[in-house]
């Protein structure tokens, strides 16, 4: 029996070691311009930049800030995201952006509305969650919302102190999702056809 469960253990590490040293899958490049139109502080708007990304990161994207011309063939363009200030206060009253979801490429953030919710020291994390938030509605090509996590309707001021403490995470639903709808997307491929 004991030697039975050596064989077995030596077995799954075995299959763990194989798994680890096979190539990472690699990640989906998503590419994103952000246009800033509120002339917003670039240390915010980088901190801001950097956690959506590490949020698609775990979801095995990669966002691509470059907004810059590439020798690749792509099936859709960038997503254009403009950040916004002195919003007319019936342009979408309430919301902090706005996703074109249907149209999948482009995104409106409320850049002053951010800045008015909390304190300095929230706008980064919150202008971070927004961005992911709203480049998921683009990539799903949805308007749908989840009870909890990046993709509540509305946050919460509990929501937004626990942005200041760590990330709120996309719902596994979330990842389905994106997971579908990627798998839609064509890749960008160079030249040669590489991915």
């Amino acid at each position: 029996m004991r030697r039975t469960m050596m064989i077995a253990v030596a077995s799954i590490f075995e299959i763990v070691r194989g798994d680890a040293q096979k190539p990472a899958k690699p990640a989906r490049v998503v590419q994103v311009c952000l246009r800033d139109l509120a002339n917003t502080d670039v240390v915010i708007r980088y901190q801001a930049q950097s956690l959506a990304a590490r949020l698609y990161k775990g979801a095995g994207v990669t966002i691509d800030w470059s907004c810059k011309e590439v020798a690749v063939t792509c099936s859709l363009p960038p997503i254009v995201i403009e950040l916004r200030g002195n919003t007319p206060e019936t342009d979408n009253p309430g919301a902090l952006a706005r996703a074109f979801a249907y149209e999948g490429t482009h995104i409106v953030v409320y850049y002053d509305r951010i800045q008015h919710i909390g304190s300095s020291l929230l706008t980064p994390a919150l202008l971070g969650h927004v961005l992911a938030h709203e480049l998921m509605h683009v990539l799903q090509r949805t308007d749908q919302h989840s009870d909890r996590g990046v993709m509540k309707a509305r946050w919460t001021w509990q929501d937004y102190a626990e942005m200041l403490q760590k990330p709120l995470v996309f719902t596994e639903e979330n990842l389905v999702a994106l997971r579908i709808s990627l798998a839609q997307r064509a890749p960008c491929t160079d030249g040669a056809g590489n991915q």
